[in-house]
């Protein structure tokens, strides 16, 4: 068993968020190979879903999956009629995507199984435990991203101190 000092420590925050998120990847992808989604197919349906028209490149940053890997994704979803891809009209190189009437279904579909899964997370808890967890995250993650943002501007001027 690794010790306190152990960046494998099953007491930190990290590995327990990151195991947390393992779970919760692991549920998806089981529900999405049951539908003959790949996880990634399942990830774009979901955000057209919650984002409807939403640009290629935007799916691509909200997710943080490469633009070559949404295309492919958008593609084989395209060939099973889930989404569809089209032209912006201010700016024809735009590609906004929406789900066809079978997408919106199989999306819909994968809300309820989220919102299910979501369900059995906390269903060890009270519904006050619950509410302090989210807000917790919701907390962390803000003062994560934060950081990340404190960060990312240092490196920009650190690399262009080198130039």
């Amino acid at each position: 068993m690794p010790g306190k000092n152990s960046l494998h420590d099953p007491s930190r925050f990290g590995v327990l968020v990151r195991e947390s998120s393992r779970l919760f990847r692991r549920l998806f992808r089981v529900y999405a190979i049951r539908h003959g989604l790949s996880f990634n197919q399942y990830l774009v349906l979901r955000e057209v879903f919650d984002v409807p028209k939403i640009t290629q490149r935007s799916l691509s940053q909200s997710l943080g999956i490469a633009e070559s890997t949404i295309v492919a994704t958008v593609d084989a979803l395209s060939r099973r009629n889930l989404i569809v891809r089209v032209r912006g009209k201010k700016d024809r190189r735009e590609t906004n995507l929406s789900l066809t009437p079978a997408g919106r279904g199989l999306a819909t579909r994968i809300i309820h199984f989220a919102i299910e899964i979501n369900r059995d997370a906390v269903s060890a808890m009270t519904a006050r435990e619950a509410d302090l967890l989210r807000d917790l995250l919701i907390r962390s993650n803000a003062s994560l991203s934060e950081s990340l943002l404190e960060r990312e501007k240092a490196l920009k001027r650190n690399v262009a101190r080198r130039k």
